[in-house]
């Protein structure tokens, strides 16, 4: 296996360098036609993958030329290569995935490279999921998805509303403050899963290099130590959403209701969310949701030294109370201005 290490380190490279310069050669720009365009992911988006996945064999490849297959240097660089081939697999599916939409004949093709062409007249239905993504259906069966980070999905959605297309909701559950956590936590799940992929695929490739353990002792191994940085990621992560749903259940106690059935009698499907009586947002981790009647002021204050990503709000409440709530400065932005502009005592003035 040793032998190998080298011409495996190339052949991850060079698919590395062949998907960035794909990608930079794209000519696709972004238009506002609704009658010729394409959805897909954006080429920017790509060309960072690229970049990623060629770091870890770059650093094989010093690795290899400074120390050879000497000690334990054969794993590490195992370990690269499987970092590398799993973003490089990412990537190539993101490549593949697309919609072409030309007047009247939409071509969906999948992550897998399958390619399905159907005419605007046998598009039943796109359903708008939870994730924010959309599913579209033709002659009574699923046709694909399309991501929610995808470019020119406004244009499809105009496009949709022009051809006289439905668009309708994908769930009809309620809001729940264990929906809450899971949307919360789906990023994170999604990272640890990747590493735990990772981590076994490495520790099995070890063994044929390095066979001084049975297969059996590496599946363990990989699988094992995926699990545990798995459940480390997820016990890290999980205390943010908690410190929201903390919040919610102060606010039911306070106020005498039930957070799940007030959500199912408003029917309110989806963050996030904004009426009168509630303001509702998942900012990535952290989850953010008060009812107006607990609150009796809102100051928010901009995090120094983090380029204006962040910020955080102090709010008083009713119970006598005051709560510090940190997120995305868009999210904390939108909290303040939902809460002063239906103020009257305030006249919709916004105290930061």
């Amino acid at each position: 296996m040793r032998i190998f290490i080298l011409p495996l380190l190339i052949a991850l490279l060079v698919p590395s360098i062949l998907s960035w310069v794909l990608s930079k050669a794209d000519k696709e720009k972004k238009t506002r036609s609704t009658k010729k365009f394409t959805v897909s992911a954006p080429k920017t988006f790509r060309q960072v993958m690229a970049i990623i996945s060629a770091v870890p064999v770059l650093i094989g490849l010093v690795l290899f030329a400074v120390f050879r297959t000497e000690g334990e240097t054969v794993e590490v660089i195992i370990f690269l290569c499987g970092m590398s081939g799993v973003i490089l697999l990412f990537s190539l599916v993101l490549s593949l995935w697309k919609l072409t939409v030309d007047d009247n004949t939409l071509k969906y093709r999948s992550f897998l490279g399958i390619s399905k062409t159907v005419s605007v007249d046998a598009v039943n239905r796109v359903v708008f999921t939870d994730q924010k993504s959309y599913i579209i259906y033709a002659g009574g069966r699923k046709l694909g998805t399309l991501n929610r980070d995808f470019i020119h999905l406004e244009n499809f959605v105009k496009y949709c509303e022009n051809k006289g297309i439905p668009i309708v909701q994908g769930s009809d559950k309620a809001i729940s403050k264990t929906l809450l956590v899971t949307r919360a936590m789906k990023p994170m799940l999604g990272v640890g899963t990747v590493i735990w992929i990772i981590l076994a695929i490495t520790f099995i490739a070890i063994y044929f290099a390095d066979s001084g353990m049975s297969i059996i002792n590496h599946i363990i191994m990989g699988v094992g130590s995926g699990a545990f940085i798995f459940v480390l990621l997820v016990a890290m992560t999980l205390p943010l959403p908690l410190s929201g749903i903390t919040r919610i259940t102060m606010q039911e106690k306070f106020l005498g209701f039930s957070f799940n059935d007030e959500m199912k009698k408003c029917n309110i499907l989806n963050p996030p969310f904004m009426s009168y009586n509630w303001f509702i947002d998942v900012d990535k981790t952290r989850v953010i949701a008060f009812r107006r009647d607990f609150i009796t002021a809102v100051s928010v204050h901009k995090q120094s030294g983090n380029r204006g990503m962040t910020s955080h709000a102090v709010i008083n409440t009713l119970n006598g109370g005051t709560l510090n709530v940190t997120g995305a400065h868009n999210s904390i932005m939108s909290l303040g201005n939902w809460y002063y502009s239906h103020d009257e005592t305030n006249h919709g003035q916004y105290r930061s």
